[in-house]
């Protein structure tokens, strides 16, 4: 499985100082009667992507009138607003991991990509967001009329003139196991014809005996998405 989801900034970041924190002087922030100070790592990028689950939350509240979004939605759209990076210089599994990476993830978080709306006012995100008990909740081996379906087909249209990327993203809360338990894919079919599977880029757990042209179902990750420039 594929981690870090996403990546955010964990360098020089300013933060508030604790009373008794001491740091070298190159560190310290003047402003603010020295309230404030610069800090690195992980400690640092970690609250910055949790506030940006916040963020998103209160925009599917007021915004979109979701009152109740879930875990999984939320990290959808984590991950749909973030930003592909180039692969570090010595990241050398670029080749055998493709993306998702190990070191990126997604990307870079940015909530610019899908807030706030466009100015002319058109949403630049269109979320559905299906709790375990609803009716559209997915289902395996499921008989033509029952209650459930295996398989949901959602269908909507781009303005071709838009001058913004496409991302679509599929994620869910998997059950407790050793391996995925339930396994969704994501299947586009973009009007030109043909399919694009969800993170065809990945390779990090590509069986050896697949041919490279040959589509791959995403069968380790519990979040895949499919990019259109």
């Amino acid at each position: 499985m594929v981690k870090p989801d996403v990546a955010a900034p964990g360098t020089f970041i300013l933060a508030p100082k604790a009373s008794q924190f001491r740091l070298p002087p190159a560190a310290e922030f003047e402003d603010f009667e020295g309230q404030y100070v610069f800090l690195h790592g992980t400690s640092m990028a970690a609250p910055q992507v949790a506030g940006a689950a916040g963020i998103i939350r209160q925009y599917l509240r007021e915004k979109l009138n979701i009152t109740r979004p879930s875990a999984a939605l939320l990290k959808c759209l984590v991950i749909a607003s973030a930003r592909r990076l180039e692969p570090s210089p010595g990241f050398r599994e670029l080749a055998s991991v493709g993306y998702p990476d190990f070191e990126q993830g997604y990307g870079r978080l940015d909530l610019g990509e899908i807030l706030p709306p466009d100015t002319d006012g058109a949403a630049l995100v269109h979320v559905v967001d299906v709790p375990n008990g609803s009716p559209d909740a997915l289902a395996a081996r499921q008989r033509p009329g029952g209650p459930r379906s295996a398989i949901h087909t959602y269908e909507f249209n781009v303005a071709a003139a838009t001058q913004r990327p496409l991302r679509i993203v599929l994620s869910w809360i998997d059950s407790p196991g050793r391996f995925v338990q339930n396994d969704l894919q994501l299947i586009i079919a973009p009007p030109g014809g043909g399919r694009v599977t969800g993170n065809s880029e990945h390779r990090a757990f590509r069986p050896r005996f697949l041919p490279e042209d040959a589509p791959l179902l995403d069968k380790t990750n519990t979040t895949e998405s499919v990019d259109f420039s």
